[in-house]
């Protein structure tokens, strides 16, 4: 871009904000799926199959009860490890603190929660190795009057 242009925008920003209009930057979405094994905290984690999520992977919306996206839910395995991951994303409220919820239910064991005020995500890791696991996030707005959830309730990716 060229520099007057720069300054052009960059004067109409200044102007709208000293008058009192509210100058946002256009939503991003920060995280992507590439991120996700960083988030689980080693690059041996990858996003599951399990047949019944967006694309046949396991990443499944995070939605409101009238059926607005809020962010997905996704679950991830290291062969190395053992161990499962559950990443809650927010595409809507990133940025801004409310309560994320990613939470892995591990059959005949543990149910691993991680439960906060976040901006981006949450995150959760469990061992499942040999044993069938079920994930869900859930993502409530920054007052939290409505919740968000996904995931799936079933026992699978035995294993």
């Amino acid at each position: 871009m060229k520099r007057s242009s720069r300054v052009a925008i960059l004067a109409s920003a200044t102007a709208m904000a000293a008058s009192g209009i509210a100058v946002t930057a256009p939503s991003a979405y920060a995280h992507s799926e590439s991120e996700l094994p960083g988030i689980c905290g080693s690059s041996s984690y990858f996003i599951v199959n399990d047949g019944g999520g967006i694309g046949g992977k396991a990443k499944r919306p995070v939605t409101t009860p009238s059926g607005a996206r809020w962010g997905y839910v996704y679950l991830l395995y290291s062969n190395s490890t053992g161990k499962n991951c559950v990443v809650t994303l927010k595409t809507t409220y990133h940025g801004t603190p409310s309560l994320t919820v990613a939470e892995l239910r591990v059959q005949d064991g543990d149910r691993p929660v991680d439960k906060g005020d976040y901006t981006h995500y949450a995150d959760v890791q469990g061992n499942a190795a040999g044993r069938c696991v079920s994930y869900r996030g859930i993502i409530w707005d920054p007052k939290n009057s409505v919740m968000a959830s996904g995931g799936r309730s079933s026992w699978g990716n035995c294993g």
